[in-house]
């Protein structure tokens, strides 16, 4: 869902940033405090874009996604003001089960796409190192 300020002129619209998106991806962890924020389109790719596309994925115990939408519109006001934010948000679970899917969508996102944030970033890169070493470990004892 593509939010445009009311009455804002195709002309007033600045170019997004990174470094706007990593602001942005700040306020959106203090509000509503998901698992991942990545940014995605020209702004990851090119440093900066005419909008700013996020995915916003959420915990399944997180609040509903209709009120995270209410959330994210009023704390980022002062944003949308500035420039186009096209935020979409996923609960884990839905991501997961696309991801697994091979959706095409969520496979552009995840190669061209930036994190901007990472809950528990380094327990996570932790847990993978460690389940990779336990695979690598047991496969030469299958032989």
């Amino acid at each position: 869902m593509k939010v445009k300020a009311p009455g804002r002129n195709v002309s007033e619209k600045s170019m997004v940033t990174i470094e706007d998106a990593k602001e942005v991806s700040n306020v959106i962890v203090e509000a509503v405090r998901p698992v991942s924020v990545f940014v995605f389109g020209s702004v990851a790719k090119e440093g900066v874009g005419e909008d700013l596309d996020l995915l916003v994925i959420v915990d399944d115990k997180s609040v509903i996604t209709s009120d995270i939408n209410l959330t994210l519109h009023k704390c980022l006001k002062n944003y949308y003001r500035r420039f186009d934010i096209d935020p979409f948000i996923i609960p884990l679970s839905i991501f997961n089960k696309y991801h697994h899917r091979g959706s095409p969508f969520l496979r552009l996102i995840l190669k061209e796409g930036r994190s901007l944030y990472m809950k528990e970033a380094i327990e996570e890169w932790l847990k993978q190192a460690h389940d990779e070493l336990n695979m690598a470990e047991y496969l030469p004892m299958k032989k």
